[in-house]
């Protein structure tokens, strides 16, 4: 007996909703690569509000 390598046969329909599973997918990847960066640069602001912060306190106390 043998075996095929070949991928079955698709109708139209299954072809444009595997596409669409697919690009939605990149989407909610592509979602998620920009809320990780919308939160780092949240956390630098934070950090450097607080570095900015400190540096004012230590410039006030020298007076």
């Amino acid at each position: 007996m043998f075996t095929s390598c070949r991928e079955e046969n698709k109708t139209p329909e299954e072809k444009i909703e595997e596409t669409m599973d697919e690009m939605q997918d990149d989407i909610d990847e592509a979602s998620d690569d920009v809320k990780d960066a919308m939160e780092d640069v949240e956390d630098e602001i934070k950090e450097v509000k607080e570095e900015s912060k400190e540096e004012v306190e230590e410039m006030t106390d020298e007076q």
